[in-house]
């Protein structure tokens, strides 16, 4: 068993993670404590451990989910508001 820990930015909250169909990336969706101050979608890789690519949400993603295609070529993040 490994354990993998990497920080989602100072103020983060986690709110959803997607592990790659074939195991070597990881999706991860947290957002500002600060409600109003949007949130980010990262990708790592699970290897290295380090962060590949970021993109920026907005501010009202309360309730959201990061996923990635059954063949792992899309990864997707939505918002239920």
């Amino acid at each position: 068993q490994q354990r993998w820990s990497r920080s989602l930015g100072e103020n983060q909250i986690g709110s959803s993670v997607a592990f790659h169909p074939g195991g070597q990336l990881l999706a991860s969706l947290s957002r500002k404590e600060a409600a109003l101050d949007g949130g980010t979608v990262r990708l790592w890789s699970v290897e290295k451990g380090e962060e590949l690519h970021r993109w920026e949400v907005p501010a009202n993603w309360q309730d959201s989910r990061v996923v990635f295609s059954p063949n792992g070529d899309w990864v997707a993040a939505g918002s239920f508001d």
